[in-house]
């Protein structure tokens, strides 16, 4: 064991043994939300039992939500592994941090990120005013179903969620397929010419759920809530064109020299067969492209650059690169989680409100306090917000509209 790994040894027993201060226990779970596989060794089965039992006493008394976190923990704790995957399908929407087999760590992370302890405050049990009202607003849960629709060249829309799978239109010499899984995919029909170029698109709105699509060329598509992309229903010529808004991540089929081109404004993304995540809300101050796989060029008026699989470029005024990119973050929302890694609060209240359809008000002024954490998708709002509101904001919200300030 290395003296780093020593030192996060002497900071636990400490923690066990209730011999530590604030400043060093929140060092010791920041350390553990990072590395829990490492912890783990730390422990024998006797010694994870005092750790549940030392996480229970520094639960805040009286406190609903860390109650009700700590009781879904425990169901979480005793179920059987043999149920384990089939929970994951039904779990509840609590703070998903950690796989089954580290529920013992999972303990103090859900507390770090649940809110009870909070990085900025440094201390396990941030303290709220006496007098602080009591919100009481109405809940609102996560999106269920996709509302996603497709704009036929002609005009028609389509609305995804009223059709079965099976054929939605016919485009030419392609046929738009609803499939099982209810993703959209374009079927040329074999040995066909193109013919002229129309053009689909395919919107997914606010508050509605991840759709899918592969495109004639195999390429295949993912659109986060309020995204869109527009695209030829065959693509024609010397490269293959796309239009997005929002966030949309692409698996690119390799076609010889046929590049691949996704166009974002005066931004232009070209590849030849990689994967690659593309944020470009308009309400975000810069487009962000993630290389996850291959390479892409990312191409702005008077700038141009490579992309290596990891970094991130950021188009704004100017074009950075960013390396060693956080690419759990980035493809959170492909796989069902909000993941926040030293994000404010209006940062968060953006994703929050595209997902949940909401529109946000701040009062007076805003904390600029970061939080980090993992929080499944699946959650319900006033679950998500309380979290918040355990620090130092507060909400209340009046039918699609959500209200947010600091409290002093």
């Amino acid at each position: 064991m290395n003296n780093k790994q020593d030192y996060y040894r002497a900071l636990l027993e400490s923690y066990l043994n209730e011999d530590i201060n604030h400043a060093q226990t929140a060092e010791l779970f920041e350390y553990i939300a990072r590395h829990p596989e490492g912890v783990a060794a730390f422990l024998d089965p006797g010694d994870r039992l005092r750790f549940e039992e030392r996480v229970r006493m520094d639960m805040a008394p009286g406190d609903a939500v860390s109650k009700r976190i700590h009781e879904r923990l425990l169901q979480d704790i005793t179920a059987q592994d043999e149920q384990e995957n089939e929970d994951d399908k039904h779990a509840s929407p609590v703070w998903h941090l950690l796989k089954a087999r580290w529920y013992w760590a999972a303990a103090a992370v859900l507390l770090l990120v649940a809110g009870i302890y909070y990085l900025q405050i440094g201390a396990l049990k941030p303290q709220l005013p006496a007098d602080r009202p009591v919100v009481k607003s109405p809940d609102i849960e996560p999106p269920q179903l996709s509302q996603a629709m497709i704009t036929l060249a002609n005009g028609q829309k389509i609305a995804l969620q009223s059709i079965d799978e099976g054929m939605l239109a016919k485009q030419g010499n392609v046929e738009v397929v609803k499939l099982a899984n209810g993703e959209i995919a374009y079927q040329p029909s074999p040995g066909t010419n193109a013919g002229s170029v129309a053009y689909n698109t395919l919107s997914n709105p606010r508050g509605s759920r991840v759709i899918q699509m592969t495109l004639s060329d195999g390429s295949r598509i993912w659109l986060n809530a309020g995204s869109s992309v527009t695209y030829p229903v065959m693509f024609t010529g010397g490269e293959r064109k796309v239009s997005v808004t929002g966030e949309t991540y692409f698996e690119v089929a390799h076609h010889g020299a046929t590049p691949f081109i996704v166009n974002k404004g005066e931004t232009n993304i070209t590849v030849l067969g990689t994967r690659f995540n593309v944020n470009a809300y308009d309400d975000e101050e810069e487009v962000k492209v993630t290389l996850l796989e291959g390479s892409v060029k990312v191409d702005m008026p008077g700038a141009d650059r490579l992309l290596k699989p990891g970094q991130q470029a950021r188009i704004g005024r100017s074009l950075q690169v960013v390396d060693n990119a956080n690419l759990e973050e980035v493809m959170a929302w492909k796989n069902g989680l909000f993941i926040f890694d030293n994000a404010d609060i209006r940062t968060i209240m953006r994703i929050v409100a595209r997902w949940y359809d909401l529109e946000v008000i701040y009062e007076g002024k805003i904390s600029a306090d970061r939080f980090q954490g993992k929080i499944s998708m699946d959650t319900r709002l006033s679950e998500l917000l309380e979290v918040l509101e355990l620090t130092k904001v507060e909400y209340s919200i009046e039918n699609k509209t959500i209200k947010i300030k600091s409290v002093n």
